[in-house]
């Protein structure tokens, strides 16, 4: 059985995502292959991608996807899928969380005027 931890990951350009299967019940020795799926859902091998983890340093805006390992034991004669790992580009913060970031920056500082206005008086 291949199961993995976080398979969601949103980050920004010029981060670093890490990608781990883990496997239960094999017998033999294993091999792994990474895939990328294509938007139409066809695998494409990534090559050298060959380890249980696979990384991708300083993401780049043509690496979100989803992403995909094989792993095969030699002894059962088995192969088996991780599940689907998907990368997306942004900040972690959707639009909304900005916009109420940004209102309380504002509230903020409007209070810290009104205070020091006050203590003027």
């Amino acid at each position: 059985m291949v199961t993995a931890g976080q398979t969601y990951f949103l980050l920004p350009e010029g981060a670093s995502v890490t990608f781990e299967v883990l496997v239960s019940g094999a017998q033999g020795a294993l091999t792994y292959q990474w895939y990328r799926l294509t938007p139409d859902k066809a695998y494409t091998s990534i090559p050298d991608a060959t380890d249980a983890v696979y990384t991708i340093d300083d993401i780049a805006s043509g690496d979100a996807g989803e992403y995909q390992c094989e792993v095969y034991d030699d002894v059962l004669l088995e192969t088996a899928w991780s599940p689907v790992f998907t990368l997306e580009l942004g900040t972690g913060v959707p639009l909304a969380g900005m916009l109420g970031l940004a209102a309380a920056i504002a509230l903020t500082g409007l209070g810290s005027a009104l205070m020091m206005r006050r203590r003027r008086q």
